[in-house]
């Protein structure tokens, strides 16, 4: 069900819309607040799982550090 309050909230962008779209398609009855609440221990989650130790299984994949110094774009015009 987390997921799909979550899935609900980010897709509406409001925690009312989310509420009714879990009412009326996902035959849920969950509150503003309920959505609210979840959609923030979901997140917190997330970030936790951010900041972790990339070496633990719970941490998700380490962002690299730099940018590669150069990169190199080529265009085809096509005929």
């Amino acid at each position: 069900m987390r997921s799909k309050i979550c899935f609900a909230a980010a897709e509406t962008r409001s925690f009312e819309c989310a509420s009714i779209v879990l009412r009326q398609v996902g035959s849920a009855s969950v509150s503003n607040d309920t959505i609210q609440r979840v959609v923030g221990q979901v997140g917190a989650e997330w970030a936790e799982r951010r900041d972790a130790d990339p070496k633990t299984v719970h941490a998700l994949a380490k962002r690299p550090e730099e940018p590669p110094p150069m990169a190199i774009v080529e265009c085809d015009g096509g005929r």
